[in-house]
């Protein structure tokens, strides 16, 4: 899983940060507001995101690689791979919501 966020993510340790804590998230079956993801991220010394719009925007930037590296795993037909980015993908779709309680990919 580590070589595929790596790969998503280029070396960026914002969107690494954000991808772990969606999988932590998305395993205990929960979510976190727009507003605690920036406190957090805050509070890991990462004050890129400070408002709601940059995480909307990291968020779907994130969602965006993890759905091309899933299509490149499919064409390639390594389905490990591509079973893992469709987990990250979900994760990170469903493990954040809008101050207003929207999901966060909407």
């Amino acid at each position: 899983m580590k070589k595929i966020i790596d790969e998503i993510c280029k070396g960026y340790a914002p969107y690494e940060f954000i991808i772990q804590k969606a999988l932590d998230l998305h395993k205990n079956n929960n979510s976190i507001t727009f507003r605690e993801l920036i406190d957090l991220l805050n509070s890991n010394g990462i004050y890129d995101y400070a408002t709601e719009r940059g995480v909307s925007c990291a968020i779907r930037e994130i969602f965006r690689r993890s759905v091309i590296a899933y299509r490149d795993y499919d064409k390639e037909g390594d389905f490990d791979k591509k079973d893992k980015a469709d987990m990250i993908c979900e994760a990170v779709a469903f493990a954040y919501t809008r101050n207003n309680g929207d999901i966060a990919w909407c």
